[in-house]
């Protein structure tokens, strides 16, 4: 994550920039596909151009991800694991409402990391997308516990710079550690 001091106000001197009430949907797609857009922009209980973020995990390989949520969403990013199409995140963000300042994949098809900044208010705050592996073998809760690290030291270089912002953690984190 770079971050330029200068350019940045922190959020220790505005006490109303404490908290964000993002408006966050996550969603596990279990294969995305264009006429999946219809589902989203239907009606909600959270109508999708009313979200700030969109968190999607198992979106199998896209065409255009870019395009898919136009003119709603604008793509913040998009990374699938290349031995495995199901492992996939995407996270979209409504350009109306908020602005992405910095985007980061931590883990391929994993986890990425989003700073986000409200244009109504200003408000600072931070997104994780997770897409957790299955953590049904001793190797798989050990890459869980790997990518929980990864994140950990990634909200704490956020939180040095933004200590009272929010960050939210939000996916599929895959947490059934019961052999079947």
């Amino acid at each position: 994550m770079m971050v330029d001091n200068a350019s940045q106000n922190s959020n220790i001197g505005n006490s109303s920039l404490f908290f964000s009430s993002a408006a966050i949907i996550t969603h596990n797609c279990r294969a995305l596909s264009n006429s999946t857009k219809t589902f989203f922009l239907g009606k909600l209980p959270v109508p999708l151009k009313e979200a700030d973020v969109l968190l999607l995990q198992e979106t199998g390989r896209l065409a255009n991800p870019e395009t898919l949520f136009f003119p709603h969403l604008s793509l913040a990013s998009f990374s699938i694991d290349e031995h495995n199409a199901y492992s996939s995140i995407g996270v979209y963000f409504n350009h109306n409402r908020v602005s992405l300042l910095s985007s980061e994949v931590i883990l391929q098809g994993r986890a990425s990391f989003h700073t986000i900044k409200k244009k109504n208010d200003g408000t600072i705050f931070a997104v994780f997308n997770i897409y957790g592996p299955p953590a049904s073998t001793g190797e798989a809760i050990q890459a869980l516990a790997n990518l929980l690290h990864d994140i950990k030291m990634q909200m704490q270089i956020f939180k040095d710079f933004y200590p009272l912002s929010c960050v939210y953690l939000a996916g599929d984190f895959n947490c059934n550690t019961v052999n079947e």
